[in-house]
């Protein structure tokens, strides 16, 4: 179900903010990148895991999450855990968007392994279940830092 709620959250910004800056390729799906523009959402926003109970008060979020369960041949009430058989199918909300706190570097040095170059050290830190190489993957790939 991560890949579908990717998928879900990728098409509602698109939908919400147009063309992205860049995008991230994960788990075979290609995910928009927004920088700036991102600031337009509340930092506390939350996207239902998608399962039979979720509820989705946007109807814009609502009709994006249709369009991916049709494509998946799937409805929300097809989302049972005693209907699918071998499925984990977690229930909850993810933050629709990641902000890294605390975020610091270190002064560039030189690097001990690549005396050629130089190297800083990147510190952050994140909400539980969030995966630091996708931030850092967002950080070379957009751009954005």
């Amino acid at each position: 179900m991560q890949r579908v709620w990717n998928r879900i959250v990728g098409r509602y910004l698109a939908a919400r903010l147009g063309e992205a800056a860049g995008y991230l390729t994960i788990a075979g799906e290609r995910l928009p990148l927004y920088g700036p523009a991102l600031a337009l959402f509340d930092r506390n926003a939350v996207v239902p895991l998608p399962g039979h109970r979720a509820v989705y008060a946007d109807p814009d979020l609502s009709a994006v999450v249709a369009r991916v369960l049709s494509e998946e041949e799937l409805t929300l009430s097809d989302l049972k855990a005693r209907v699918l058989k071998k499925a984990y199918l977690p229930q909850g909300k993810r933050p629709l968007v990641l902000f890294p706190r605390d975020v610091s570097t270190s002064p560039p040095e030189s690097d001990d392994l690549f005396p050629e170059r130089t190297r800083l050290t990147l510190a952050f830190t994140l909400p539980r279940g969030s995966y630091a190489t996708l931030v850092l993957n967002v950080l070379v790939v957009g751009r954005f830092c």
